[in-house]
């Protein structure tokens, strides 16, 4: 056992409990359970987990169950952490009660946070903050671009609308903020273009009971010659949602709902002239090379 200080260049090992600090460039390693710090360059083991820090470029590892601080460049982990799990790299915990920093977080059961690039968790009560968010169930939120939670929003929406008469999308989210993934197509008429539409978006749900609402922000391009291209100019259709819907069945449910619409054009892109229902205000600017057009519009269609 260790009550005191340990420094080496290389490595500093302990079979039983280390009750103080432990520093090396090399690695420090307790058997026993930390009461304390550890610090170093390349790796601290805690055997037997304890209270206290470990802090290093490389990785921290301990064996049980450790309430205090990981702070490492390379990984974190750990069976149970109280605390925070801050890398780089990664952090993994199979019981999380607090917090996780890092590019990639793996937890079991998470109570509290988990924010950085992926967030993984079977079971989360909190915050999930990522680019890509992962639960089996959640009693929290995950705000991300694509959150996959086990007992959240995942459905898919088919709509008329005044831009499109034919949409798609794919919603999913938790069970309050989701994610949109939409396309759109037109056919064409006598007096309207084949036109295509692509966007993405977020939204917030409102459940209550059979009835709710979604609030909803997507950006879309609008082009005539296939979904991602059409000539040399550029557009963004820029919308603003106010959905509601009446869940009929379990995985059934009608939705309606009026929009905001801003269609932004530039470097003499297409205006779409023909687009929009209701009253309409333009503004052109740079000699004509960007206009933006602004009209109400209105949806009606389904939700699987």
């Amino acid at each position: 056992e260790l009550e005191g200080l340990q420094a080496a260049v290389g490595l500093n090992v302990v079979r039983g409990a280390a009750a103080a600090g432990q520093f090396a460039v090399g690695g420090n390693v307790a058997g026993g359970a930390l009461s304390g710090g550890q610090f170093s360059v390349g790796a601290n083991i805690a055997g037997a987990g304890g209270v206290g820090g470990q802090f290093t470029v490389g990785a921290n590892i301990a064996g049980g169950a450790l309430k205090g601080v990981q702070a490492s460049v390379g990984a974190n982990v750990a069976p149970s952490m109280v605390g925070l799990q801050a890398a780089t790299g990664l952090n993994f915990a199979k019981e999380m009660r607090g917090a996780q920093l890092s590019l990639l977080n793996v937890g079991g059961d998470v109570s509290g946070a988990q924010v950085g690039l992926v967030n993984i968790a079977s079971k989360v009560e909190g915050l999930q903050l990522g680019l890509l968010n992962v639960a089996r169930e959640s009693q929290g939120e995950a705000l991300g671009l694509l959150s996959f939670i086990g007992n959240g929003q995942a459905n898919v929406q088919l709509w008329a609308s005044d831009v499109a008469y034919t949409n798609v999308a794919l919603k999913f989210g938790s069970q309050h903020f989701h994610t949109l993934l939409t396309l759109g197509f037109n056919p064409g008429t006598n007096t309207h273009r084949r036109r295509y539409v692509a966007g993405f978006g977020f939204g917030t749900h409102i459940p209550t009971g059979r009835l709710f609402f979604d609030l909803e922000a997507i950006g879309s391009s609008v082009h005539t010659d296939n979904l991602f291209r059409d000539g040399d100019g550029l557009n963004v259709l820029a919308q603003l949602r106010l959905v509601a819907g009446w869940q009929v069945a379990k995985r059934f449910a009608l939705i309606g709902g009026v929009t905001g619409n801003t269609l932004v054009t530039w470097d003499n892109g297409d205006r779409w002239e023909e687009l929009g229902i209701g009253p309409e205000w333009r503004s052109v600017s740079d000699g004509g090379n960007t206009t933006v057009r602004v009209w109400p519009g209105v949806l009606l269609g389904v939700q699987l």
